[in-house]
């Protein structure tokens, strides 16, 4: 769900800079559910994922990043 609503986000936009999960959530990309850490963790929601502006390999352009921490089994 995560990759889905940068995706979209992207798609219909071209600043990176609001690639976090509160604007994603304020504007309908990402389910309420995932609820999103405020402060110094804003690229973080609660329950253990990660969305932000990530660097390409080789410093080519912008990218983004997508990443859920917890156990295997859990991702599985």
């Amino acid at each position: 769900m995560l990759y889905n609503s940068a995706e979209n986000y992207l798609k219909q936009n071209n600043n990176c800079s609001k690639l976090l999960p509160q604007y994603l959530e304020e504007n309908g990309y990402l389910d309420k559910s995932f609820v999103y850490e405020t402060g110094s963790a804003i690229n973080w929601t609660k329950n253990g994922g990660w969305i932000g502006q990530w660097g390409c390999l080789g410093g080519k352009g912008k990218c983004f990043g997508v990443g859920v921490v917890g156990s295997i089994d859990k991702a599985n």
